[in-house]
């Protein structure tokens, strides 16, 4: 197993933590709001977005020829401008996605201390990476 395996993307997510919110709720509050404000950017090939318990994430594909970094930086603008976020949910982050990068990301949330949220997330990776 490879943990970082090179390939080329011209892609930006936007990620957008929400703890306790259901998938309808995510997209509500979350992800319409950010594809709203973003659609219409130029360098903007193709917008998708998901939403799932506790997680919405908006992933953008950059036009060919366009620069992703500075692509991100006017996402970035855009959705830092956003002022009726949920409450609960966690300021956006908007990544580039480059070559050489983690294939998977993962949140874990639950009704127990960090410490315990922390041990167990590590034991996660410990296990992913062990894996031949």
């Amino acid at each position: 197993m490879e943990m970082f395996p090179e390939f080329d993307l011209d892609l930006i997510t936007v990620t957008t933590l929400y703890p306790g919110a259901a998938p309808a709720e995510v997209e509500e509050g979350v992800c319409k709001q950010i594809e709203e404000k973003i659609w219409d950017l130029a360098g903007i090939k193709e917008l998708n977005s998901y939403s799932r318990e506790n997680v919405g994430v908006v992933s953008i594909e950059v036009a060919r020829g366009k620069n992703a970094e500075q692509v991100a930086d006017e996402v970035k603008v855009r959705v830092d401008a956003i002022a009726n976020f949920p409450e609960e949910a966690e300021k956006p982050l908007v990544e580039v996605v480059t070559s050489k990068r983690r294939v998977m990301a993962v949140a874990i949330h639950g009704d127990c201390d960090e410490k315990t949220l922390r041990f167990l997330a590590e034991r996660m990776r410990d296990g992913l990476t062990d894996i031949p």
